[in-house]
This record gives structure tokens, C-alpha cells and sequence, in this order.
């Protein structure tokens, strides 16, 4: 009995070996990059977002709940910790859902091994992105409406996940109706198609109307900054039929000589982020919202007017993810960008090490140099292969169209479901967002599935047994065979079970402790830990002579943030006077960030309650304080006596108190009152 028992657990010992070996770069990088790697950009937005108390504006909330979740862990770390064990435990997914359709153990094994091994996906992983939450959701999803049975719990629990990973990426809108025609094909209960549906749709309506109550707009997410930056490089507005409104967003230079879609939807001096010369500030708001609205309707003339360029583009997309190495043309995402970084953080470094925890906690990052080489080597030698994508696409393709489907075993329209997902998720992101290869990370893992499906099929091609072989037809009737009463029963209860389970993680994420930081925002669009601040040496502070305060140092400067929210950035070399003056006691607190000085643009200036600290690359730091800084300039007004040329002096022979400006002298005199001396000019 031992020994059967023994054989019977060998048989997986070779997927064993596989977790064992795949665990290892995963353990390298919790070790080597402590806490995780922040893409700049979007992992700074995800975790900002976590903290509000609204939608965000361009990004669903889904992966931001996952940060606010793990907040009560203190540790940042914590989020990549499970996203590794995330991917492990999905493989194991994998492998049992084909050893349950009697599939070969070594294909078993082989069909979760190149999402695995894969460096890219370990990096992924290791990084606060969303793609590692948002390919379990999807697959797990898509492995529910696998099983042999849909019932109506596991329909409603497949909908859900559709849900959670289209509030993680929207890309994944157009699976629901993927999903439900596959139901409707193996003709499954009507009662689980309508389940599956609704768990679908009402989560994503509610989020639209929360979204319409905080900005305005029914919908997920704001698209257009995405969808005019893909459109943009091909545009040609010579040839189309647009309104006088929306000429503002073309671009004169010859399309092979543009730059590629991250220029249009990020660098400052893209059509999209132009403000109008002259536009008062309290009316940028309203421009950039009128901004969002005509951008969509460009980009929507163009892809009406220009469908066939529309449609070489997105070609040309696809088939270079499925293409050999990694290459990328100067209008695509650099694949450079998706290395294991060998140091912190520099300012043209695209991964960096996060400098902070959770409630504005600082962190000790490191990056171990071996483990550095260790990653970057294994990336090289066991990376996304786009051959080997394409390879499992027409495994998947194969199966679908020459498979043969049997009792108890894969179906061919398993096949078909795995390889269109795959295909949509490829598409949909070459339609609306620029070629990147971090894209290819979840559709490849569909992929792989849709791979290992379409093989068993050709296996069970050939496969002789006594077993009866059924068509497809025969197949899907007797999956639609109704359930007895207790199956039925345990539909109800999992779905019962499945209502706890999601309330309970909803009142989790809302109850986490995570508060809105405006002191880290502010951090972040100061270039965060690649920019002139570098990282932050202190964790956020109340400020105890002044409630409602508090405060943040950097290696670059020092943040402070007001009871209202204001922040203001206060570079260190200005902070340093601030502090050898007397600091709050004698400039009080400051009332606003370091920035030109009007009419001096190479000055820069902090100006504090009861003072100022002026700084320029020539002349250095000076300051001007009481008595004289009333009458010499205040921050809303064009400084007549222009920079000071030095601190205030007593002048020896009349012991008067004076301080000398570029365009003139102040001095105070025996009553204590400022004159001002105009400068003699020769």
C-alpha cells in the first residue's frame, strides 16, 4: 500500500523540480532588490492611487486595491512577495487542470514551464506593475469556465474575476463577450450564462457610476491621452476632413519621422499636454479636461479616415511581439526598459528601487550586485522567445481545427477559447497603447494554455483506448445534462460561500490602512528616486510647533505639507540656510516651494512667513529676512530691486544696517525704519 501510495505521488516529482528550480531567481530577487522595483510612471500612479479616496482619473482602481490590501503588512515588499507566490500557485492551477482532462504528466508540466522560467515574468513580478495580478485573474478565470461543469456558483465566480482583471486593465473588456460565446457554444445552463454575465456587468457599472460621480464622465477609465497617442505617429492631417478645433493635435513632421506613441501621451511638448500661451491658471483645469474630449474625437477621425494605416499599425504590432529576440524600432518601447536594474535608481533609469514603505515610511533599498548578474543573465538566457509564443498560438490553432474531443477530456472549443483570449489580449493593447513587450507577458501565458489544450486534442487524436469517442456535439450535450439536486445545492452554497469570501476582501481593502500622502505625491512629480531628490532619509513627521504640519527629507530637499493638502518642495541647499538662519523661529514656516524669482529667471527663490532664501549658480545661496524682506519684494510681486547680490552687512563707518540688490540699496537707520537707496549707475 506504502509503495503504491509512493508511485503515485513520483509521478510529480519532475513538476516538483520545476517549483523548486523556478523558485530559486524568485527567492534571488526578494534577496537582491529589497524592497521591489517601481517602473517610473505607472507603479508611482498605482500606489498614489491606492491612498485616494476616488476612481483614479486614467487608471482603474483594481491593482491599487491589491497595494491598499497588503498595507496592513507595512512593507512593500510584501506585494512582490505575493506576486511571486501568486504565479507559483497558478501553475499549480495549470498542471491540475490538465492532469484532471488525463493529459500526459510531461505535457502537464511543460505548458506552465515557460511562464515559469521566463525572467521577464519574474521581473514583472518583483516590480509594482499589473500584469502579474492581472494574468492570475484572466487565467483563473478562463480554467473556471474550463471545468467540466459550469455551475452556476463557478459561472458567477468566473464573472467576478473577469470583472476584477477588467478593473485592472481594461484591456480585458472584450473577454466577457469571448467567454460567453463559448458557453453558449457548449451550450451550458442558461441559468450559469446569466450568472456569469451579471457578475460581470455590476461590478463594472457600479465602478462607472462611482467613476461618473468623481469625474464627470460614465466610464472606467480616461482613455484619450492613449488612444490619440496611438494614432498620432500615423496621422495625417493633410488628407483628412476635421473641424478647425481639433487641428491643434496634428503634427507637421512626415510620419517616418515621428517619434513613437510614449512622445504624444507623456513629453512635455506634445500636442495633447500644450497649454494655450496666456491661459490663466485657474482656467488649465478646464483646458486639459476640453483637451481629453477633442483628443478622443481626433483619434477617432483618424481611425475612421485612415482605417487601412489604422490597421497596418496594429498589424505590424502583433506579428513583431511574435517575432524572434527582442527588437524593438525607435517609435516602440525601449526592451531595455525591462532589465534588472544594475544600480538604485538614475535619471534615465526607467526601474528603480523604491525608497519608501507604506504610510510614508522610509526603506533601507539595496541591490545586490550578484543577484544583479544572476537576474540579468538568466533574463538573457530564459526570456519571452516571441518563436516560441507563436509556436503555442498555432498548437492552440491546430487543436481547435484538427483535434478530436473526447468524454471527460479537452474539447476543441477549450482550444478555440484559449487561443482567441490570447489573440484579444495581444490586439487590443496594439490598438490603443504603443508596442511594449511587458504587454506580451499575459497574453504569452494564455497562450501557453491555448498551446497545451490544442496538443492534448491532437493527442486524443491519436490516443487508442476503449473509451468512447464523442464529437463536439455529443460533448457539449452532455455537459449540458441537467445537474441532480446535489449539485445544485452546492452551486447555492458556493455561492454563498463566494458572496462572504468577496464582501469580506472588499471590507478589507477598505478598512486597510493606507491614507492619501500628498507629501509622496509631490515627491513623485519631482522625478521621485531617479530625479534631482533621490531618496527620501527620513519618514513623514508631524511637525509638533505647528498642527496640522508635517514634513519629509530627501536627499535632494525637504517636502512640507499644509493642513489644506499644499505641498511645497524646498531644495537642500536652500533648506540648509534655512536651517543656519535660526529655521521656524526666526523665517517662520515656508509659503511655497523653491522656484525663479519673477524678473530674475536665473534666481531661484523659497519664500517663508517671515523671509525669503534666494539661490543662483553664480552667486550662491543668500538671504533676506526682517526688517528688510517687506520692503524689498513678497512672492506675488515683481521684485523692483531685483535679486539680492548678498546677505545683509553693517556698513563700518555708519554701523547702519544695510542689504545691496541688483537694482538698488536697502538700509535701515537709527528709528528702524527701511529706506531705499537707488543704485548709481555710470
Amino acid at each position: 500500500m506504502m509503495a503504491t501510495r509512493l508511485r503515485r505521488w513520483a509521478v510529480h516529482l519532475p513538476f516538483a523540480l520545476v517549483l523548486l528550480v523556478a523558485s530559486v531567481p524568485r527567492i534571488v530577487a526578494m534577496i537582491g532588490y529589497r524592497p521591489l522595483l517601481m517602473f517610473y510612471g505607472d507603479s508611482f500612479s498605482y500606489y498614489t492611487a491606492a491612498g485616494d479616496v476616488a476612481p483614479p482619473y486614467s487608471r482603474p482602481l483594481g491593482y491599487s486595491s491589491l497595494i491598499r490590501l497588503m498595507a496592513w503588512t507595512n512593507q512593500l515588499s510584501a506585494v512582490a512577495l505575493v506576486q511571486h507566490l501568486a504565479v507559483l500557485l497558478l501553475a499549480v492551477a495549470i498542471y491540475a487542470a490538465l492532469l484532471s482532462l488525463r493529459a500526459p504528466v510531461w505535457l502537464a508540466v511543460i505548458v506552465p514551464l515557460p511562464m515559469l522560467l521566463d525572467g521577464y515574468q519574474i521581473l514583472s513580478e518583483h516590480t509594482l506593475l499589473t500584469e502579474t495580478m492581472f494574468t492570475v485573474l484572466v487565467v483563473v478565470a478562463l480554467l473556471l469556465v474550463l471545468r467540466q461543469r459550469v455551475t452556476v456558483g463557478v459561472a458567477s465566480l468566473a464573472g467576478l474575476l473577469l470583472a476584477a482583471s477588467t478593473l485592472t486593465r481594461t484591456v480585458a473588456l472584450p473577454l466577457i463577450a469571448v467567454v460567453v460565446a463559448y458557453l453558449v457554444v457548449r451550450r451550458v445552463r442558461w441559468t450559469s450564462v446569466i450568472a456569469c454575465m451579471a457578475c460581470f456587468s455590476v461590478p463594472l457599472l457600479a465602478y462607472a457610476g462611482w467613476y461618473a460621480a468623481a469625474h464627470g464622465a460614465f466610464r472606467l477609465q480616461e482613455d484619450a491621452r492613449f488612444l490619440y497617442a496611438r494614432v498620432a505617429p500615423i496621422a495625417q492631417c493633410e488628407k483628412l476632413v476635421i473641424p478647425d478645433r481639433l487641428q491643434r493635435f496634428c503634427d507637421d513632421t512626415p510620419p517616418q519621422e515621428r517619434p513613437g506613441s510614449n512622445f504624444y501621451a507623456w513629453d512635455k511638448d506634445s500636442p495633447f499636454l500644450k497649454v494655450p500661451t496666456g491661459t490663466p491658471t485657474d482656467q488649465i483645469a478646464l483646458v486639459r479636461a476640453e483637451t481629453q474630449v477633442l483628443a478622443r474625437e481626433f483619434a477617432v477621425a483618424v481611425i475612421q479616415q485612415q482605417p487601412l494605416d489604422y490597421a497596418s499599425l496594429m498589424a505590424r504590432d502583433v506579428v513583431h511581439y511574435f517575432g524572434p529576440g527582442r527588437t524593438a524600432s525607435p517609435q516602440d518601447t525601449p526592451p531595455t526598459w525591462w532589465e534588472f536594474p544594475e544600480q538604485r535608481a538614475a535619471s534615465d533609469q526607467q526601474l528603480v528601487l523604491s525608497g519608501s514603505n507604506y504610510q510614508g515610511r522610509s526603506t533601507d533599498p539595496r541591490v545586490t550586485p550578484w543577484s544583479a548578474q544572476f537576474l540579468r543573465t538568466w533574463q538573457q538566457v530564459l526570456g519571452t522567445q516571441g518563436l516560441l509564443v507563436l509556436l503555442f498560438c498555432l498548437l492552440g490553432v491546430a487543436g481547435a481545427a484538427l483535434g478530436r474531443t473526447v468524454r471527460r477530456g479537452a474539447r476543441r472549443a477549450d482550444a478555440t477559447l484559449l487561443t482567441v483570449a490570447g489573440l484579444v489580449l495581444l490586439v487590443v493593447p496594439a490598438a490603443t497603447s504603443v508596442f511594449d513587450y511587458r504587454y506580451l507577458l499575459p497574453p504569452a501565458t494564455v497562450l501557453y494554455l491555448a498551446g497545451g489544450w490544442g496538443l492534448l486534442l491532437l493527442i486524443q487524436r491519436r490516443r487508442v483506448e476503449s473509451v468512447e469517442t464523442l464529437d463536439e456535439t455529443e460533448s457539449i450535450r452532455d455537459d449540458a445534462v441537467a445537474l441532480p439536486r446535489r449539485h445544485r445545492a452546492r452551486a447555492t452554497g458556493r455561492i454563498a460561500a463566494g458572496s462572504v469570501v468577496v464582501a469580506v476582501v472588499l471590507g478589507a481593502i477598505v478598512l486597510s490602512p493606507m491614507r492619501p500622502d500628498p507629501v509622496y505625491a509631490r515627491y513623485v512629480s519631482l522625478g521621485s528616486e531617479r530625479g534631482a531628490w533621490g531618496y527620501p532619509t527620513t519618514d513623514l513627521s508631524d511637525l509638533s510647533s505647528r498642527a496640522g504640519w508635517q514634513v519629509r527629507y530627501f536627499n535632494g530637499g525637504v517636502i512640507y505639507a499644509t493642513p489644506s493638502g499644499a505641498t511645497y518642495a524646498i531644495t537642500a541647499v536652500t533648506d540648509r540656510e534655512y536651517r543656519r538662519l535660526g529655521g521656524l523661529a526666526v523665517l517662520g514656516l515656508p509659503e511655497s516651494s523653491t522656484g525663479p524669482l519673477r524678473g530674475s529667471p536665473d534666481e531661484f527663490v523659497t519664500w517663508y512667513e517671515r523671509g525669503a532664501v534666494v539661490w543662483s549658480k553664480d552667486r550662491g545661496v543668500r538671504s533676506v529676512v526682517q526688517p528688510f524682506a517687506p520692503k524689498w519684494c513678497s512672492k506675488a510681486a515683481r521684485c523692483g530691486l531685483g535679486a539680492p547680490l548678498a546677505a545683509a552687512q553693517r556698513d563700518p563707518d555708519s554701523l547702519s544696517l544695510q542689504q545691496r540688490f541688483a537694482n538698488g540699496l536697502l538700509i535701515v537707520d537709527a528709528d528702524g525704519v527701511v529706506q531705499e537707496v537707488p543704485v548709481t549707475r555710470d
